[in-house]
């Protein structure tokens, strides 16, 4: 069940939605709709907060994109993201989002056709496996696209005169 709450997986706004992933599923999904699929073109990664059950959490959540071109599992993207208990942030690259049959190859080896077209999403799907002996709670908020330095922003330190600098 996906439902809303207003408890532990907030952090955005004044409610999050809760998974509920009864014991004996194989695996649980949602897919979001139309309007969520849109703007993604130029995005890098795709963010998610998510607070997982201390119980019995999953071992991943997978992120699985659809283009036109999608028609089974070869033609479409899937990735997988670790879950590990408590509060945290699950990303994932999609600027280089690749046919599953396609994985091996290097993004430059590609031809268009073998690259998904995030312009022309028709499904977006996060899915989880079954994990443990009882159901499962997942608190899912603030999914959103980014760019790599909203991500990962710079840092500029001002080192005091005469400092020597290195690289790492």
């Amino acid at each position: 069940t996906l439902a809303p709450s207003r408890d532990v997986g907030v952090t955005e706004g004044q409610q999050c939605a809760r998974l509920v992933v009864p014991r004996g599923a194989g695996w649980a999904e949602f897919q979001l709709g139309p309007s969520a699929r849109r703007g993604w073109a130029k995005m890098q990664i795709v963010a998610l907060d998510l607070y997982a059950d201390q119980e019995s959490p999953a071992a991943s959540m997978a992120l699985e994109l659809w283009d036109l071109d999608s028609k089974d599992y070869a033609s479409r993207f899937t990735s997988e993201a670790p879950v590990r208990p408590g509060r945290q942030t699950l990303t994932w690259r999609v600027d280089r989002a690749r046919r599953n049959r396609r994985g091996a190859m290097d993004w430059e080896e590609l031809t268009p056709a073998d690259k998904i077209d995030l312009g022309r999403l028709v499904c977006v799907k996060i899915i989880t496996g079954r994990n443990g002996e009882r159901d499962q709670q997942f608190w899912i908020d603030n999914l959103r696209l980014l760019q790599e330095q909203d991500l990962y922003p710079s840092m500029n330190i001002a080192l005091p005169s005469g400092a020597v600098g290195f690289d790492l």
